[in-house]
């Protein structure tokens, strides 16, 4: 018998080109707004435009303009609390000028404190140092509303009967005066 050997087969690579095809991008097309609406966004921002507003004004969704320019909001709104703060000092050192006519202009208190507690958040809260007295606020805050109530009521209470009793006492002692 003989051995059957194997022939050897040569594999020649072939190079083939291959077509180059162009993909169409899948899905919606990348969120642009144009340079004039970014300028818009920008002066929305730093006027302290609502979300609402600024979706109004530049007709999109506002989570799909705060995904793509979220730091242009935040710069405007920034550049609007740093504007308001230095108004504020001006304000405490006396009146400003305006850039325009020269004229001094005075300022409208009652609106600085109005932004400065909505956007710098400012506050008339005291700060009292008696640790004493920040344990009872600490304890008063921690009671449930209707805890609150009862204990106002029980204040209310022992606050009427002290006054009642010291009515009583001041007439006894004028009836007592006019006795004696």
């Amino acid at each position: 018998m003989k051995k059957k050997t194997k022939k050897k087969v040569s594999k020649k690579k072939t190079t083939r080109k291959k077509a180059v095809v162009k993909k169409e991008p899948v899905g919606r097309p990348p969120f642009k707004l144009t340079d004039k609406e970014v300028e818009q966004l920008t002066q929305l921002a730093q006027c302290g435009c609502t979300n609402g507003e600024i979706e109004a004004v530049l007709q999109h969704s506002f989570s799909t303009i705060y995904h793509n320019y979220g730091e242009v909001i935040k710069e405007g709104r920034n550049s609007r609390n740093g504007s308001l703060r230095h108004k504020q000092f001006q304000m405490a050192m006396g009146t400003w000028k305006e850039k325009d006519d020269g004229k001094e202009t005075a300022p409208n208190v009652t609106m600085l404190i109005f932004l400065g507690k909505n956007y710098l958040g400012q506050s008339d809260k005291m700060q009292i140092d008696n640790p004493a007295f920040q344990k009872l606020v600490e304890d008063y805050e921690k009671l449930t509303p209707e805890e609150r109530i009862r204990k106002a009521a029980r204040i209310l209470e022992s606050t009427a009967e002290d006054a009642h009793g010291s009515i009583n006492d001041s007439r006894q002692s004028v009836s007592e005066k006019n006795i004696h």
